[in-house]
């Protein structure tokens, strides 16, 4: 008599003791690979966190030994009040961010105390994004309404970057580069990259824009991530 080849009846039983990365097809009974892509950083970053905590997280961690009051974490994060607010409350209940009132004003900051405070803040440093990074970096020139307008552009804008790219970074407002280039140190340190800044005061913007300035033209017709503000402001500037 010809033996049937053995086919388990309850395939799901298999997974106890497959190796990581292999599957049970059902209908055959065999056995085969699952193909996973690797993610960039920032996709994990993004399935880690959510798009506010790591903003919030990235602010606070990227500079542990600053504290901030709400108003310029709103600022650094551009999310909403009511967004911004449960997850910090969240973070303080979970004694990752510390909250500290002085006087009228309430204060939060980094617990470098906390257990995984080391841990977080390397998972934080290798998958924020360079948006998130150099936002924190300007953080102090945002609350003061200094920058009006910032996006990253080039390589890193496209998803081209290579191991050499340096983050190119167009900046709008009343920011002379003696005051830049120290606030933008904290963030080549943790990207590994340098930050190239290109900045122009809001009416020199506005005439180079006008006048077709093949720079400008270049870049604002490629791929931009934006620091601060947005398309609107940018359409809104070149006006």
């Amino acid at each position: 008599m010809t033996k049937r080849p053995y086919r388990p009846s309850n395939c799901l039983g298999l997974h106890s003791w497959l190796a990581p990365g292999w599957r049970v097809v059902p209908i055959s009974g065999t056995i085969e690979p699952i193909m996973v892509t690797s993610r960039s950083p920032d996709s994990v970053s993004q399935l880690l966190f959510g798009s506010t905590r790591r903003q919030v997280l990235a602010l606070l961690l990227g500079r542990p030994d600053e504290r901030f009051y709400l108003r310029e974490i709103l600022r650094a994060v551009g999310g909403g009040s009511g967004a911004v607010q449960r997850e910090l409350k969240q973070l303080v209940e979970a004694g990752l961010v510390q909250r500290e009132e002085r006087g009228h004003q309430v204060y939060f900051s980094a617990n470098r105390e906390a257990a995984i405070f080391s841990e977080l803040q390397r998972i934080i440093e290798k998958t924020a994004g360079a948006v998130d990074v150099l936002r924190a970096s300007l953080v102090a020139l945002l609350g003061q309404g200094r920058v009006k307008l910032a996006f990253i552009y080039g390589s890193v804008a496209s998803g081209k970057k290579t191991a050499r790219s340096d983050v190119d970074l167009l900046i709008v407002g009343d920011v002379p580069l003696t005051e830049l280039v120290p606030a933008l140190r904290a963030a080549e340190a943790r990207l590994g990259r340098e930050v190239n800044p290109a900045v122009y005061p809001v009416k020199e913007f506005r005439d180079k824009v006008k006048r077709g300035t093949p720079f400008l033209k270049r870049i604002l017709g490629g791929p931009k991530l934006f620091v601060a503000g947005d398309e609107r402001e940018l359409a809104r500037m070149a006006r």
